[in-house]
């Protein structure tokens, strides 16, 4: 008698603890890294956050350099990537890529003066900077060979260009326009900055997990799909340059 209410006593025990929500069990929210830009910021606010939300999910956001954030997400110290180029996988082969793109990026060439440029091979007579941790400006740079200095931050890069301490810089547009703003509500005049057209190069961003989270690939898989078919992603995407672009 004693073990029969034993076993009914455990059985209630678990039917009641499986009826809680996981949030009321103190679930921690899932951890996206990404660079501390704007772009990240905004993708990771604008369309990630409600993305999972939608599926029951809350996501926090650790903002550090791109190079680390990949680190850590391929360790799996995050949960993933907010924002990437298609094939940031063949480099750190721990994150797999969710099928929707979030936005597409065009990567320029910077200058003070008029330069005519259609292709990295123009680039050669140039002394260029770029900044540390974009892959896809890292890759094009070695594989045409082309030499260049490094820094650490995007409005770093800007100030690199103002004081002439390089002829171009490579950057993502939108990454581009927000350092510039930054540094115009400083003081600093930047007027003289231009966009050589065309972009050197367009790229399709996308949301990448570490493949021990593959239990949520089709899920998200699934809302950001929705998203894109209801035009969220596009209108979204517009609002952020629109904002950026105003003064």
């Amino acid at each position: 008698m004693g073990q029969v209410f034993m076993i009914y006593r455990y059985l209630f025990i678990w039917i009641f603890l499986i009826s809680i929500p996981l949030n009321c069990l103190g679930q921690q929210a899932l951890v996206l890294s990404g660079s501390d830009s704007s772009i990240d910021k905004f993708v990771f606010k604008e369309l990630l956050t409600p993305a999972y939300k939608s599926i029951g999910i809350d996501v926090n956001m650790l903002a550090m350099p791109s190079k680390r954030s990949l680190v850590n997400s391929n360790s799996h110290v995050t949960a993933g990537e907010i924002a990437r180029i298609t094939n940031i996988n063949e480099t750190f082969p721990n994150l797999v890529r969710i099928p929707v793109p979030i936005m597409v990026s065009g990567i320029y060439a910077l200058s003070l003066q008029p330069v005519n440029i259609t292709s990295w091979q123009d680039l050669q007579p140039y002394n260029i900077a770029y900044r540390r941790g974009i892959q896809v400006i890292k890759n094009n740079l070695t594989e045409h060979g082309l030499k260049s200095s490094v820094v650490n931050k995007d409005d770093e890069l800007i100030q690199f260009l103002l004081r002439k301490r390089s002829d171009l810089v490579i950057q993502d547009k939108s990454l581009a326009i927000a350092s510039i703003k930054k540094i115009r509500r400083a003081g600093l005049k930047t007027s003289s900055i231009k966009f050589i057209e065309p972009p050197l190069l367009e790229v399709s961003l996308y949301h990448f997990l570490h493949k021990s989270e593959k239990a949520l690939l089709p899920r998200i898989t699934k809302q950001l799909r929705h998203m894109e078919k209801e035009g969220v992603i596009k209108q979204k995407i517009a609002l952020y340059f629109k904002t950026l672009m105003q003064n």
